[in-house]
């Protein structure tokens, strides 16, 4: 049987399995009926969604808790120079100045190295000794924390260090400190 020429704008696929018909469209005009329904089973529903616990509000987010550990607390900002900064109480600062008790400032000095290239230069140097997270603070400042003050105490012991032949200057980091090259005024060597 020959397709009617309307056929040849349809899927090829629809007319190899001989599913259209010729018949009449809604406005009684010649043409093509779609597929019969005993060609396609008909759709079964789409599957229910599963059911999810309703999302939380900013309000259950941030109302009080019984979890002393999450509770919230508002500390007023101080102001400088018109822009309102955060401060902490003192406690909170002296909990989060332990965590980098252990911790040295590096100034790369001379040429700007590419930070990934750095960090796998000192891991090879370093690595041994002890574990420890590299950090950039800016374009050839470093901070690397160590896990232990032993590792740290080696490492300014052993030096000085270099990374390509650039020097690489390494101080204590103490709360308060410059990470600013340009700051500092002297630098062991």
């Amino acid at each position: 049987m020959a397709s009617p020429p309307e056929a040849s704008l349809l899927p090829e696929s629809l007319l190899d399995r001989g599913t259209l018909l010729l018949g009449k469209d809604s406005l009684g005009q010649p043409g093509l009926e779609g597929p019969s329904s005993s060609t396609f089973p008909r759709a079964s529903p789409p599957p229910a969604a599963p059911i999810e616990a309703p999302p939380k509000t900013w309000k259950n987010l941030f109302s009080p808790s019984s979890n002393l550990d999450s509770a919230l607390q508002f500390f007023e900002p101080s102001i400088v120079y018109w822009i309102a900064r955060a401060k902490p109480p003192p406690k909170v600062c002296a909990k989060g100045a332990l965590k980098w008790e252990h911790a040295l400032v590096a100034f790369l000095v001379g040429k700007k190295l590419p930070t990934p290239k750095v960090r796998e230069v000192l891991l090879r140097k370093w690595g041994q000794v002890g574990a420890f997270s590299f950090h950039t603070v800016s374009n050839g400042v470093f901070l690397i924390k160590f896990d232990n003050g032993q590792a740290r105490y080696w490492v300014m012991e052993n030096g000085p260090w270099d990374i390509w032949g650039y020097h690489i200057a390494l101080r204590k980091w103490t709360k308060g400190m410059s990470l600013k090259l340009e700051e500092c005024s002297s630098i062991l060597v």
